[in-house]
């Protein structure tokens, strides 16, 4: 069995602007310890989840940035990007 799976990101408007594979899996005979997904495996669906999603919101061209911000965590340096729709009723 081979799982594919897909992050599909749709505009305000319901028009798909994104298809991206972030995960794929092949399994064979059903065995117990091949049963869902290996610690391994879904940390790579999560990176991929992630990666897509703030690929998606930091360059949509429906938003607009408005603020930044920055956190200090270990001895890395987080800045989120916060946006907004050009839309009034969001």
């Amino acid at each position: 069995m081979k799982v594919r799976i897909q992050v599909i990101v749709e505009s305000d408007h319901g028009a798909t602007q994104c298809v991206e594979d972030v995960a794929e899996f092949e399994r064979g005979a059903l065995q117990p310890d091949a049963l869902g997904l290996t610690l391994a495996e879904a940390k790579a669906l999560l990176q991929g989840v992630q990666r897509t999603i703030v690929a998606e919101q930091t360059t949509c061209g429906s938003r607009k940035p408005v603020a930044t911000v920055n956190r200090q965590v270990g001895a890395c340096v987080i800045t989120r990007l916060d946006a907004h729709s050009d839309d009034a009723t969001h």
